[in-house]
């Protein structure tokens, strides 16, 4: 099956490289992208996890779980609702899959995950804050480390997700891009307020 994830790799390559192709042939395509993914994360989406699980278990299996992040997103629904509290999302949060966050987080740890990159895809974007209730359910259901993502608009929002959240690593895109918050002043602030982090 990760051969199949490969062929379909190496497809994109071929399509954005054009009809004259990339300067490299096709086996040297498979060669680089296993290279890469050896060397860095392998990264499943969130839809294709959903639909065939047992995918992780091969790709820890071949790569080590080291390497293996797995990307869960997640919403919130209203108490009382016939949905989990906490409810697995894909399709960039459009659809719902009925899933528990904390049971399918559980699920991917003992299949292999090596790491968790946790998106409430309601706060995504806000710059209100990481969802809090969401991350630290997470954190706590799972040994392996989790990366809170998802609202940081602020420096606090990024402390208040290791410590009060139990993140092991925050993600932050938009206060970086638009130059709001250098990322050397968040580290700084981090490490100000007790954090570990790499200057």
């Amino acid at each position: 099956m990760l051969n199949n994830k490969f062929k379909e790799l190496v497809d994109i390559v071929d399509t954005l490289c054009g009809p004259k192709g990339c300067p490299w042939d096709r086996k040297q395509k498979v060669k680089d992208l296993n290279n890469y993914i050896l060397e860095e994360s392998y990264e499943l989406c969130d839809a294709v996890e959903n639909k065939d699980p047992e995918l992780i278990k091969e790709a820890a299996a071949k790569f080590g779980k080291e390497k293996l992040v797995v990307a869960i997103d997640g919403k919130k629904n209203a108490p009382g609702s016939p949905s989990p509290r906490l409810e697995v999302v894909v399709k960039s949060g459009e659809e719902s899959t009925g899933l528990d966050i904390v049971e399918w987080a559980r699920k991917v740890e003992k299949l292999g995950a090596g790491e968790i990159l946790l998106t409430s895809k309601e706060a995504d974007g806000t710059k209100e804050g990481y969802d809090i209730e969401m991350t630290l359910a997470v954190a706590e259901a799972v040994s392996i480390p989790v990366t809170a993502s998802g609202g940081a608009g602020k420096l606090e929002h990024l402390y208040q997700a290791v410590a009060e959240a139990k993140a092991s690593a925050v993600l932050a895109a938009s206060i970086f891009h638009f130059g709001e918050i250098s990322i050397p002043e968040a580290k700084n602030y981090l490490k100000s307020r007790g954090i570990a982090v790499r200057l």
